[in-house]
């Protein structure tokens, strides 16, 4: 886990897509609460959704919008091969989600944002600096990550929880 200071409001759900730097990392935020639940991953959606640009960045919205529609593969039928493949979901089982989509929090509004991570795990997108430089050779252990507090919010995180001044993130 990671702990943002809260440097004005400077997460925003569901932001603008991952730079194509950031490579399959395109929806990994807003799907790791399905793939920690059900062990569903999302080479498919890399592979299959025609509105997510794949390898070269993404769209979380698109993603999960996929999802709801369509369902998902277990990552054992539907591997992860870091790349973009040819879509092969239609000859894949699906594994039963009861997914039926989602719900937006306002950019930069930080009441609705935290009464949403009460309700569980929040896919947001934080300010990590111009080209994601600052938060780069961030390591895990390394506790605090006190960045530039811009509205430039290009990578994508998982708000987990919160204290009085704070966020507490996943990043993968």
């Amino acid at each position: 886990m990671v702990v943002v200071k809260k440097l004005g409001v400077a997460l925003a759900l569901l932001a603008l897509m991952e730079p194509a730097a950031a490579g399959v990392k395109f929806a990994d935020e807003a799907l790791w609460r399905l793939y920690e639940r059900w062990l569903a991953h999302f080479n498919e959606v890399v592979d299959c959704d025609n509105n997510g640009h794949g390898c070269k960045g993404g769209n979380r919205n698109s993603a999960l919008d996929y999802i709801a529609k369509k369902g998902i593969s277990s990552e054992a039928d539907y591997p992860y091969t870091a790349t973009n493949g040819t879509c092969q979901a239609s000859s894949k089982p699906r594994v039963d989600l009861n997914f039926q989509g989602y719900q937006t929090v306002p950019p930069y509004d930080e009441f609705e944002l935290l009464t949403a991570v009460g309700y569980g795990p929040v896919a947001v997108a934080i300010s990590v600096g111009d080209n994601n430089l600052d938060f780069r050779y961030y390591e895990e252990g390394d506790g605090v990550y006190n960045g530039r507090c811009t509205r430039d919010t290009r990578h994508a995180v998982l708000l987990v929880g919160y204290t009085a001044d704070s966020y507490i993130i996943k990043n993968s």
